[in-house]
């Protein structure tokens, strides 16, 4: 039995030599096309990575590529970072995108498409808000859409493809402040209105590194938790009491340099359509440096987004918050010339 078996397998063996020999055939051809094919990829991966724009292929679109989009949403769930296809025409600043789906590996449905606005190069400390751009529909003002590139190289190239431009306090991390050795000048003597070798920016960023370098951030750990719960709940009315009522538990001096503060950047967000820096903007720059945790733990990245909510608040309320302070001033201040006028007269002066 075992030596009619081997003898079958060998007759049928030899009636399928003709198939094996194509076969090993074919796969020896298809080795070697492979390597050809392979060594002209590399040689034309190199070419392109030597000079990208010499070989960019003909296309309709003044800029296109992925972009990761971020999408808020619902609280206690944040926002999350959804990969698009986007593509944009100058000519007629239309702009498309189209939701990639990582499961299938390709573009789902015809996306969204919107005219564009205006687009904005966002500075962060954060390492996950790199490469990051907002750009604003014009049927959507004020409400601007953050996007995020793989590299610095392709923000760029967005970002002069869309006529991007600079917000003025989000160019904090690239002023220089000028510190002349020899040459100290007190406040008096600075001409920071007039003088030429004083650029807004420097200034702005001046101003953010002071707070930085506080002690205490101007809010004070203190009250720093105080200030981040009413941000996560309630209606709009019982945050801005909250908030108030705690702006009013804060030292005399940091009160008094929190309006101050306040008053100029209310006066920034109402030029906000030349500079750039809507309420929500300054809420992001603001908020990390005037409610800094006295700690960086997981729990206060998280609050990250709710310390801006609050200087938003401030900033959006400001004649609220200090008109009352001041109120309460010209209150104290009253009661106090009652109080002398009443010793005067009981020593027998009046």
């Amino acid at each position: 039995g075992m030596f009619t078996f081997y003898h079958q397998g060998h007759e049928l063996s030899k009636d399928f030599n003709h198939c094996k020999m194509e076969l090993q055939i074919n796969i020896q051809n298809t080795r070697n096309r492979f390597e050809g094919t392979r060594s002209e990829v590399e040689e034309l991966m190199n070419k392109i990575r030597q000079n990208p724009k010499d070989h960019k292929r003909a296309s309709q679109f003044t800029a296109e590529g992925y972009l990761y989009v971020q999408e808020k949403r619902p609280a206690p769930f944040g926002s999350s970072w959804v990969k698009h296809y986007c593509m944009y025409r100058k000519t007629a600043k239309k702009f498309n995108m189209i939701p990639f789906e990582h499961r299938s590996g390709g573009k789902l449905g015809d996306g969204e498409v919107f005219f564009l606005k205006e687009c904005t190069r966002r500075y962060t400390d954060s390492i996950d808000r790199r490469f990051c751009f907002d750009i604003e529909a014009a049927d959507r003002p004020g409400v601007p859409l953050t996007v995020q590139a793989f590299s610095e190289e392709e923000r760029k190239q967005w970002l002069e493809a869309l006529g991007g431009k600079e917000a003025l306090f989000h160019t904090f991390s690239r002023a220089v402040i000028p510190r002349p050795e020899g040459d100290a000048k007190t406040c008096n003597e600075l001409d920071l209105e007039n003088s030429l070798d004083w650029e807004v920016k420097t200034v702005s960023s001046a101003l953010k590194q002071y707070l930085r370098s506080l002690p205490e951030p101007l809010m004070t750990y203190e009250l720093h938790r105080d200030f981040i719960v009413p941000a996560k709940s309630g209606s709009p009315e019982s945050r801005v009491n909250a908030i108030h009522f705690l702006v009013h538990k804060l030292p005399e001096k940091n009160k008094e340099m929190l309006d101050i503060l306040v008053k100029h950047l209310t006066n920034v967000s109402n030029h906000s359509k030349q500079n750039l820096m809507t309420v929500a903007n300054l809420g992001v720059v603001f908020g990390p440096t005037l409610m800094r945790p006295q700690e960086e733990t997981v729990a206060a990245i998280m609050d990250l987004k709710f310390q801006n909510i609050v200087v938003e608040i401030l900033i959006e309320n400001h004649e609220k918050d200090w008109e009352n302070i001041e109120c309460q001033k010209v209150t104290k201040a009253k009661r106090k010339c009652h109080v002398i006028k009443a010793e005067v007269l009981q020593l027998g002066f009046g």
